[in-house]
């Protein structure tokens, strides 16, 4: 892939945006750590291992906004189509 990546950068360049990759991943990253180590004090209790599993998805937008991976004018939308 990488190899496939660097030559058909030469013919036809696409500007990926790695550093936004890297925040979304860096979150991501985080809290399936956070889920990979505290999921055996959920054992035998799978209600309270749901609710966890819904906190870490609730936590992965906030997350992003901090890493700084919305930019200001994806932000003015998301506000203008809340304010809707």
């Amino acid at each position: 892939a990488a190899l496939m990546y660097f030559y058909s950068r030469k013919l036809y360049p696409v500007p990926y945006e790695f550093r936004r990759v890297a925040r979304a991943l860096l979150p991501a990253l985080a809290l399936w750590a956070s889920h990979y180590f505290t999921d055996g004090f959920f054992a035998g209790m799978p209600y309270a291992a749901f609710a966890a599993r819904l906190l870490l998805l609730a936590l992965y937008l906030p997350l992003l906004h901090v890493c700084g991976f919305f930019t200001s004018s994806e932000l003015q939308k998301l506000r203008k189509n809340c304010a809707d």
